[in-house]
């Protein structure tokens, strides 16, 4: 199993990394260059283990004997401890997972129909057994959201406002936008966080000593009447995601704004950006390809300002429209088990 095999030698990189850094910025700095990799290989390993028949998963001696890896154990002493209690720890044996996923699979026989928001969450599913003939993708649907009149990046250079919106924990990997902008020209661009910093505080603290002396505001949570305000006030929506995403309510939101993405190549948020026309896609594990990303739609604002306008022209389904398919789907579930009634 190579990803377990280099699941392992991450994260003895990353503990070794750490432990040569002196201050607390050079800790954070080698924790951004390599933590994104290891979350990234950690689910991946995960996932193939669970989705591989017992007889074909070979476990390496390197990985101590138990695939994942608890990440907090190898790291302890090593990182900060805000850090080390934001990083996933599964301590599940492979025979407790095998367990869990045997009696998962006898409750898919009793589902007649999942429903995914996005094409990755139902191959996801379709990886952990469910008939593809019982998989349906449908995603959310949305209050639409009337922008609010804003000054958007119309082709004019000018420092490009940068957005993220979401919970501030580690697995949303803010950190990880941090460190992308850190190289960019500080009177090239301002970045607000919009995100409940009461909710993972130790995290919000990292965040906010990582973000010291960068053109950063940490503009605090916000109600549901003023997500159009909040979208008026940016020109790019960040989702720098390590972890699968279902289908980010964020990118639905920004497209209804008219503000284009880039995103992590990861999970959902990959099936919504078209991507070099809603926005851009990088390797979640890539600062330095998000931070490419970004500089180039501030070298090139005129294209950022055909991205917002394609963007605006999403169709965002409604919760209306939602609400109907649902209703049909129900009706269609109830005809199907009539008929096997019939047929019996």
């Amino acid at each position: 199993m190579r990803r377990a095999g280099a699941l392992a030698l991450a994260l003895a990189m990353l503990a070794g990394a750490c432990r040569k850094k002196k201050t607390p910025a050079e800790i954070l700095n080698a924790q951004n260059q390599i933590a994104p990799r290891v979350v990234q290989l950690y689910y991946e390993s995960a996932s193939m283990l669970l989705a591989a028949e017992p007889r074909n998963v070979q476990v390496p001696q390197s990985s101590a004997g138990a695939i994942p890896v608890v990440v907090r154990e190898l790291l302890k002493g090593a990182t900060n401890p805000a850090f080390a209690r934001a990083m996933p720890a599964v301590t599940a044996t492979k025979r407790e997972m095998d367990e869990r996923l045997a009696g998962a699979r006898r409750v898919f026989d009793q589902v007649d129909l999942f429903v995914a928001p996005s094409p990755s969450i139902a191959e996801e599913f379709g990886r952990l057994g469910v008939e593809a003939a019982k998989i349906r993708v449908s995603d959310y649907g949305f209050v639409p959201l009337v922008p609010n009149a804003r000054n958007g990046n119309d082709g004019t250079r000018r420092p490009l406002s940068i957005g993220y919106v979401g919970t501030l924990v580690w697995h949303k990997g803010v950190h990880v936008l941090l460190d992308a902008v850190r190289a960019l020209p500080s009177n090239a661009y301002e970045l607000k966080i919009f995100g409940n910093p009461d909710v993972f505080r130790d995290y919000a603290a990292e965040l906010g000593a990582s973000a010291r002396g960068l053109p950063v505001q940490f503009m605090g949570a916000f109600d549901r009447e003023r997500v159009a305000e909040v979208y008026a006030q940016i020109d790019l929506l960040v989702v720098p995601s390590l972890w699968l995403e279902n289908s980010p309510l964020v990118i639905h939101e920004a497209f209804m704004a008219g503000v284009p993405v880039v995103g992590a190549r990861i999970g959902g948020i990959a099936d919504l950006i078209d991507e070099g026309r809603t926005g851009l896609l990088y390797d979640p594990a890539s600062p330095m390809e998000l931070r490419a990303a970004i500089s180039g739609l501030i070298e090139n604002p005129k294209r950022l300002h055909e991205m917002a306008e394609r963007a605006r022209m999403v169709r965002v389904k409604t919760i209306g429209e939602d609400a109907q398919e649902w209703e049909r789907t129900y009706e269609d579930v109830l005809r199907r088990h009539a008929a096997v009634g019939l047929a019996t």
